[in-house]
């Protein structure tokens, strides 16, 4: 095939067993083919330098994207964790925790407002509770699962019941039972009369 062509380009291993690419020509008028070979590391090395600075160049893109994305992520992940933190806190009762107001804006703002409603919660539950307090009846109040919620010491005093008995948490059946553990459901046994 080599020699069935005018002209072309062949690769072929050099008498050094050097692997090289020969171009090859016929003179016209002459008949005669002139042929020349470069070594293929020598053919290539620039188009093997370049896509060599072309791959560092990507992968060095790449390492820097990476880097912004863990970076930006950092930057709203580690405030809405503290917010979230914050959330379980007062949850369990940590009536004094606040969210810190840092992070991105969009995140620093809802900390702000998150903060705001806490605020305006704790006024309200005082507001409730000085209310309670400046009845002259005895009250309680109870969640959906019979838990006591808010009370007043007037309650309290009325009912003869110890301070320690009422806290947030104490369910009716621990008041029905103290009553019963007292006799004030007569004679019985106390878990059967709170269980009636």
């Amino acid at each position: 095939e080599f020699w069935s062509q005018r002209e072309g380009f062949v690769r072929a291993g050099g008498v050094d067993a050097v692997p090289r690419i020969y171009g090859f020509a016929t003179v016209e008028g002459a008949g005669w083919r002139v042929v020349a070979g470069i070594p293929e590391d020598s053919a290539f090395a620039s188009h093997r330098q370049r896509l060599a600075g072309s791959v560092a160049l990507g992968l060095l893109v790449l390492l820097l994207v990476a880097g912004a994305g863990w970076g930006i992520g950092r930057t709203i992940a580690a405030p809405i964790g503290e917010l979230a933190a914050t959330a379980r806190a007062v949850a369990g009762g940590e009536r004094t925790a606040r969210a810190p107001e840092s992070g991105a804006a969009e995140v620093a703002g809802v900390a702000i407002e998150f903060n705001r409603m806490l605020e305006s919660t704790q006024r309200a539950e005082q507001a409730l509770r000085d209310t309670l307090e400046n009845m002259a009846q005895g009250i309680t109040l109870v969640d959906r699962d019979l838990r006591v919620v808010a009370w007043n010491r007037r309650l309290l005093k009325m009912l003869d019941f110890p301070e320690s008995l009422y806290h947030e948490g104490t369910t009716f059946a621990d008041v029905m039972r103290f009553n019963a553990m007292r006799g004030e459901y007569g004679p019985g046994d106390p878990e059967e009369q709170v269980r009636e």
